[in-house]
């Protein structure tokens, strides 16, 4: 398996849309590749200093002048890579993140790091990007601990190491990343060569990410509870995770809330159908059309409000 295919996983990681756990969770279970040297930094051209990387700071809730100019940096390269308002140009975005990076910006090494991972803007060169990532990680950015953590299950770009593995996905957790929560909840699970099987821990990850806000935890808690084969079964504890999980924005719990509402109250199940259909979630078009079909302006109306009012008090976490 090519190193381009795990580096395809780490787009989401820049671009950060929603529902990429299950991707997550995939690749860091199941992929098998052949490990790769140990990243070196990369050598200066001849006659030519290296750019030193700035030394981790602690983070200030006043942006320094170059914090400032960091972030500036950043988002000018974001631009280029996305082709964001600009002729789309992932050769200029490798040298606007590395300025930025230089500058002290995780989030431009993080990005940095995935170009060389996906050979975007250049060669392909797996080490370099890990060594890159792995800045932004030990500088505390918890989306970097979790794409190492990744790199370093799959041995991409580093030698692979589940128990390093482990170590920099549980940093993420305990930083709030909930996508390396609700990984090391679904480990936790069923057990692994490195991360023993803890039921109660596995509850803990998954109530603690469900509490940030990511969906996907809240549909797991929703199965442990609702099944009864790892938790005892607790309908009422499964119905408040998966009415949790369609306030997060979940299309599946949406329409499971939805269906059994539609006979007697359709106007009831139609905010949540409207969510649904809003995420372009194609199993919920019957059901939208027919509310359409069925229900008074003023309904809709009503429907499409209480849509809105949850969608605003709900939204989607940046992760």
């Amino acid at each position: 398996m090519k190193t381009a295919h795990i580096a395809s996983q780490l787009t989401a990681l820049r671009r950060i849309p929603a529902g990429i756990t299950a991707a997550a969770t995939t690749l860091a279970t199941t992929l098998i590749i052949t490990s790769l040297p140990a990243c070196k930094p990369t050598q200066p051209a001849p006659g030519t200093k290296a750019t030193p990387s700035p030394a981790p700071t602690a983070p200030s809730s006043t942006p320094t002048a170059a914090q400032s100019a960091a972030d500036a940096a950043f988002l000018e390269a974001r631009k280029l890579d996305r082709g964001d308002g600009v002729p789309q140009d992932q050769a200029k975005a490798r040298e606007g993140y590395r300025k930025a990076a230089d500058l002290g910006s995780t989030k431009a090494m993080l990005n940095l790091g995935v170009l060389y991972l996906k050979g975007q803007g250049g060669d392909t060169n797996a080490a370099e990007g890990y060594c890159w990532i792995r800045k932004a990680a030990d500088s505390g950015d918890p989306r970097a601990l979790y794409t190492c953590g990744l790199l370093t299950i799959s041995g991409t770009g580093v030698a692979a190491d589940p128990a390093e593995a482990k170590k920099l996905m549980e940093k993420a957790g305990e930083a709030g990343f909930t996508l390396a929560l609700v990984n090391l909840a679904r480990s936790e699970l069923t057990g692994t060569d490195v991360i023993p099987k803890d039921t109660n821990l596995a509850v803990i990850h998954l109530n603690k990410a469900a509490a940030i806000g990511n969906d996907e935890a809240a549909v797991t808690l929703y199965g442990l509870y609702s099944k009864g084969d790892v938790l005892p079964a607790d309908p009422k504890e499964a119905a408040h995770w998966l009415q949790r999980a369609a306030e997060l924005g979940n299309p599946w719990a949406q329409l499971q809330i939805a269906h059994p509402l539609m006979n007697a109250t359709p106007e009831k199940a139609y905010p949540w159908v409207k969510l649904a259909f809003d995420a372009n979630y194609v199993a919920i078009q019957p059901l939208y059309y027919h509310c359409i079909g069925i229900l008074t302006p003023e309904q809709i109306k009503a429907g499409d409000e209480e849509a809105a009012r949850i969608k605003a008090a709900y939204p989607k976490i940046d992760q």
